[in-house]
């Protein structure tokens, strides 16, 4: 609709991508999307808009000049963001624990930390199990678990 086309326009002019190849291809990508209503397209523009604004927060946080954000570092920062509901504080103290231990930015390690303080008490106070560092792919019963715990206390009753 010329309602929509109008409003294409007027957001590729915002974000200064005024060529017209780019904008044919939003255009293919919003009917691809089924971007095809006044309301839909404000709706994406809202949207847009709002990562913006939290890429441009944390790319000023995080010290990252020069570069924008990768597709899987914006994978991240918008699943902590509203997936995980992580806050600002979370997210920058997981920030400030990556870089004094790897020395670098590492979205991946924060990710980790990110989700283990997402966690519910009763998910990080779980049983603990002795065999935690036993490979996944091989499962071991619960008999043979306790066979190996009856060895290990022999072995340790032993010395």
């Amino acid at each position: 609709p010329e309602q929509v086309v109008i409003i294409l326009f007027e957001y590729c002019i915002s974000i200064n991508k005024t060529n017209m190849r780019y904008i044919e291809k939003i255009a293919y990508s919003w009917a691809d999307n089924g971007i095809s209503t006044v309301n839909k397209a404000e709706e994406y523009i809202n949207k847009k808009n709002e990562q913006q604004k939290i890429e441009s927060y944390y790319k000023a946080k995080f010290k990252v000049s020069g570069r924008d954000f990768t597709d899987s570092e914006m994978k991240f920062l918008t699943s902590w963001v509203y997936d995980l509901k992580a806050s600002e504080e979370t997210i920058l103290a997981a920030f400030e624990k990556t870089i004094l231990n790897t020395g670098k930015l590492s979205f991946k390690y924060m990710d980790t930390i990110i989700r283990d303080e997402a966690k519910t008490p009763a998910e990080k106070n779980g049983a603990k199990s002795k065999f935690n560092n036993y490979p996944a792919k091989y499962e071991i019963s619960d008999k043979e678990k306790s066979r190996l715990e009856k060895m290990m206390s022999e072995y340790e009753d032993g010395e």
